[in-house]
């Protein structure tokens, strides 16, 4: 899909099928970014986008969260990319829809919100509901907690939503920067994952019924490592993590 070079390549990720990928490199004015839309089925992908030109000259650790999803109202394809700097603050929201010739800005990302520069970070979104997802840091109040970044890609602005109320009880025994929450789709509803990640006692697995309503979220699993006979402290430089792959409602064995 690109050419060899002193290119970065990145998975941006797939909807109804199609699969979009992101390349970057780095140029005397900047960061250049474009992407190619592949379908598999057909063995067919598209031509390099637009550029997007991103200045890393004030600041070169520049990085990126992004993410690819449907609009369902237009019957387009759009493409986010939300740049950060060194302390995770949202310094650009670019938005590309397939076809285009040019990338728009989208500037309502909210303020108190940063992306995570520490621990395990997730840079693609999940796309649930016609909203783009991902993980970020609220810092409102000066108590920081992690939040859900949702974009409707209808109407092309951002909201919060918080995480279950049970979550809470985590920050009591880590870190925020040592946990890792993993975001993901579960019979086409928001999910989150993780577990205490050094402590390693229990994974936990929270599903949001419906959708961008905090008191829909529901403990669908809580599953402890002792019961798995797994060591998730190996050793000093390794530490198993555990994600829901698939859920099957019946066994697959009796159908």
């Amino acid at each position: 899909m690109f050419n060899s070079g002193e290119y970065c390549f990145n998975f941006v990720g797939s909807c109804n099928g199609l699969v979009c990928s992101l390349a970057s490199v780095i140029t005397p004015s900047g960061r250049k970014i474009w992407l190619r839309f592949w379908n598999p089925a057909t063995r067919l992908y598209s031509k390099s986008s637009a550029n997007l030109l991103v200045d890393v000259r004030t600041d070169p650790y520049t990085h990126s969260m992004r993410g690819f999803g449907y609009d369902h109202i237009t019957n387009t394809y759009k493409v986010i990319v939300m740049c950060y700097d060194g302390e995770g603050k949202i310094t650009l929201v670019k938005i590309h829809n397939m076809g285009d010739t040019c990338w728009r800005d989208i500037h309502n990302f909210p303020a108190p919100l940063v992306a995570r520069t520490r621990g395990r970070v997730r840079s693609d979104g999940v796309c649930v509901s016609n909203n783009l997802n991902w993980i970020v840091v609220s810092n409102c109040n000066s108590f920081r907690q992690l939040v859900i970044a949702s974009l409707d890609l209808v109407e092309e602005k951002f909201t919060q939503l918080s995480l279950p109320c049970g979550f809470d009880e985590v920050y009591l025994e880590v870190a925020i920067e040592e946990l890792y929450v993993f975001l993901g789709v579960l019979m086409d509803c928001l999910c989150i994952s993780y577990d205490d990640f050094y402590k390693g006692t229990n994974f936990i697995v929270w599903q949001m019924k419906e959708f961008g309503v905090q008191k829909s979220w529901t403990k669908l699993l809580n599953v402890s490592y002792h019961d798995l006979q797994v060591d998730c402290k190996a050793n000093k430089w390794h530490v198993l993590r555990l994600f829901p792959l698939r859920m099957y409602k019946n066994d697959p064995e009796d159908e």
